[in-house]
C-alpha cells in the first residue's frame, strides 16, 4: 500500500485511500469558502458595482444584484454550516438533510412568484382548474403527463402554487438522499458528494422550484438506479430489486414519457453485468415488464381522451449556438465540463481497479447522459430533458474523482447559479464573440423573469379599454387564466367581464378577419406573432394588428 501514498501517483485506489483523511481537510475548505461568500456578499453593494461597470444600474440591474447578494449569503451560510457538522459525529443522512435545510432560504423566492418562466407550467397548473371544472381528466400539452397532472390537479385546490412548491422541494429531497443508500461498495464519503453535486447543481435547484415534472422524473429515476445498483450488487436471488426498479422507471414515464428512452440501459446493464444467465434473463425481463406496465396503465387517460392528438406536437428547431447556449447555461457549465473532463479520462485509464458495482454505475451514467443529450437534441424547447441528465453527470465524477477535486469543484458549480459568463449569446443573431464580463446565474435569471412576468400579467389583467379589444398571447394565456380563473369562458378565451376585452391564446385566419370586421382592436403580445404565423400562415402585424407595449 505504500506505493499508493506517494502524492505523485495518479492512482485510483491513492485516491480512494485519501478519502480517509478527507475529514481533516474538509472543514478547513467549507469554512474558508464560507469567508469568501459572506465577504462577497457584503462587498458588492451597488456603488462599487457601478464603478466597476462604468455606468448606473438599472432597475432591473439592481434586483438582479439583490438576488446576486441574496444567494451567495446563503450560500456562505450553507457552507458555514457544513464545516461545522463536519467537526461533530454522525451519519451521512442527517448531515445531508441539514445541507438541504441550510439551503431552503435560498428557494423562498421561487415560492411567491408563481409557476415559472415557462407557460408550460403554467399550462399544467390551469389544465388542474379545468379537471375540476369538467370532472375528468384533460391534457395539459402534447405528449401528455397523466401522473403529474393528477398530482397538480389534488394539490393545487389545497393551496395553490406553495402547496406545490412544497412537494417539488419534498421531491427534490428523495432524489438526493437516495443516493446514500448505493451498494456497499461504494464508499461512504462518495455517496455523500454526489448527493452534495446533485444538491448544489443550478439546473436541479430550478426544477425544484418550478411547477414542472421534471424534478418528479428525476427524482424516480433515481430512484430507479438506486433499485437497479442495489440489485446487481445483491448476492440473493430475488428479482423484487428490479422489479421495483421497473416501477419506478415506468412511474417516471408517466411524468414524463422521454423516460423511457432510459430502458435500454438499462436492460444492457442487466445483460452485462448479472453473474448468471438466467438471471440476466429474469431480470431484464422484469424490468422491462414492469417499466411498459406501469407506464401504459399511466397513460390510459391520454389515449381515451386524445387519441393520436396527444403526439401532435409542434416542434422548435434553434440555431445550433442556441441549443449549445442552453447546455452550457443550464445543464453542462463550464466547472462540471471540467470535472466531466477529468473524469471521461480517469474511467479509461482506472476501468479495471473498479469495483463491479462502480462499473455498472460508470456505464449507467455514460450511456443515460448520451441518451438523454439526444431526446434534448430532438426537443430543444424542452429543458426538463437537461435536469434530468443532472445525476447521472454528477454519479460520474463524484464515483472517479478524488474528494479533494469535487471539495472545489461543487462550490463552482454551485455559484453558477449566482453568477455565471455568457460564454455564448442566447439569441442566434448575436455576435458569439466570447465576453468573460459576469453576469446573473440562472437562479437569479429565473427569479427575475418571474418578477418581470408577473408584472407584465398584471398590467394586461388591469388593461381596461373603451372599445371591444383582444389580446393575442399564444403561449402566455395560460399565465393569464390562472390568475383570473373566474373569467375564463373555455380553453384559450379569458374574458374581462367588466371591460370589453379579451385575452386569446390563438385565433385562426376566419375567426381574426370575422373580429376584425366588427370593428375590434387587436394587440400581439410578446411573440405570438411569430408563434401565430407559424400555427397558422399568416401574419397579424400585416393585418394591422398592433403589438402591445408593455410600457
Amino acid at each position: 500500500m505504500n506505493e499508493f501514498r506517494d502524492p505523485t501517483q495518479w492512482s485510483y485506489h491513492a485516491w480512494r485511500d485519501e478519502e480517509a483523511g478527507m475529514p481533516r481537510l474538509r472543514p478547513s475548505l467549507c469554512l474558508t469558502a464560507a469567508i469568501l461568500l459572506l465577504a462577497a456578499s457584503a462587498g458588492l453593494m451597488r456603488g462599487l458595482v457601478e464603478s466597476m461597470i462604468g455606468h448606473p444600474l438599472s432597475p432591473g440591474e439592481v434586483m438582479q444584484l439583490l438576488l446576486v447578494r441574496w444567494g451567495l449569503g446563503w450560500m456562505g451560510l450553507c457552507f458555514l454550516g457544513w464545516g461545522v457538522c463536519d467537526f461533530l459525529p454522525g451519519a451521512q443522512g442527517p448531515r445531508l438533510l441539514l445541507s438541504w435545510i441550510l439551503l431552503m432560504p435560498m428557494m423562498v423566492p421561487f415560492g411567491f412568484l408563481g409557476y415559472g418562466t415557462d407557460p408550460d407550467t403554467w399550462a399544467v397548473a390551469f389544465n388542474a382548474d379545468w379537471m375540476h371544472r369538467i370532472g375528468g381528466y384533460s391534457m395539459s400539452r402534447p405528449p401528455g403527463f397523466p401522473l403529474y397532472e393528477g398530482l397538480v390537479a389534488v394539490l393545487k385546490p389545497l393551496g395553490g402554487w406553495p402547496t406545490l412548491f412544497s412537494a417539488q422541494l419534498l421531491a427534490g429531497l428523495a432524489a438526493t438522499i437516495a443516493w446514500l443508500w448505493l451498494p456497499d461498495e461504494i464508499a461512504t464519503l462518495r455517496k455523500r458528494m454526489i448527493a452534495f453535486g446533485i444538491l448544489v447543481h443550478p439546473l436541479f435547484l430550478l426544477a425544484c422550484g418550478t411547477g414542472s415534472e421534471a424534478i418528479w422524473q428525476t427524482s424516480l429515476v433515481c430512484l430507479s438506479t438506486l433499485f437497479l445498483s442495489r440489485s446487481l450488487a445483491s448476492e440473493t436471488h430475488s428479482l423484487g430489486g428490479y422489479f421495483l426498479s421497473g416501477l419506478a422507471l415506468g412511474a417516471s414515464a408517466g411524468f414524463r414519457m422521454t423516460s423511457l428512452a432510459l430502458v435500454p440501459t438499462w436492460l444492457l446493464v442487466i445483460v452485462v453485468f448479472e453473474q448468471t444467465h438466467i438471471r440476466r434473463f429474469l431480470g431484464a425481463a422484469v424490468v422491462l415488464m414492469a417499466s411498459l406496465g406501469i407506464y401504459c396503465l399511466a397513460e390510459i387517460p391520454v389515449w381515451m381522451t386524445a387519441g393520436g392528438d396527444a403526439f401532435q406536437y409542434f416542434r422548435e428547431d434553434p440555431d445550433t449556438r442556441v441549443v449549445l447556449y442552453r447546455l452550457l447555461r443550464y445543464s453542462l457549465p463550464p466547472p462540471l465540463l471540467v470535472l466531466l473532463a477529468i473524469a471521461l479520462w480517469r474511467v479509461r485509464k482506472d476501468w479495471d481497479d473498479f469495483e463491479d458495482s462502480e462499473k455498472a454505475l460508470c456505464v449507467v451514467s455514460i450511456l443515460n447522459s448520451l441518451v438523454l443529450a439526444g431526446v434534448f437534441l430532438l426537443f430543444p424547447r424542452e429543458s426538463g430533458n437537461l435536469a434530468v441528465a443532472i445525476p447521472f453527470l454528477i454519479l460520474l465524477v463524484g464515483l472517479v474523482l478524488p474528494p479533494k477535486i469535487l471539495c472545489v469543484g461543487f462550490p463552482c458549480l454551485a455559484l453558477w447559479g449566482f453568477i455565471s459568463f455568457p460564454l455564448l449569446p442566447p439569441n442566434a443573431a448575436q455576435s458569439p464573440q466570447l465576453v468573460l464580463n459576469p453576469t446573473a446565474g440562472p437562479l437569479v435569471e429565473e427569479i427575475s423573469g418571474r418578477f418581470d412576468q408577473m408584472r407584465r400579467s398584471q398590467r394586461l389583467l388591469l388593461a381596461s379599454p373603451r372599445i371591444p379589444t383582444i389580446y393575442i398571447v399564444a403561449h402566455d394565456w395560460p399565465i393569464l387564466a390562472v390568475q383570473r380563473p373566474d373569467w375564463v369562458v373555455e380553453k384559450g378565451v379569458l374574458r374581462n367581464p367588466d371591460a370589453p376585452v379579451e385575452f386569446r391564446d390563438w385565433m385562426d385566419y376566419a375567426s381574426f378577419k370575422e373580429r376584425r370586421g366588427s370593428g375590434t382592436r387587436f394587440y400581439v403580445v410578446g411573440d405570438a406573432g411569430k408563434a401565430t404565423s407559424r400555427r397558422f400562415g399568416y401574419d397579424l402585424y400585416e393585418e394591422w394588428a398592433s403589438a402591445w407595449n408593455p410600457q
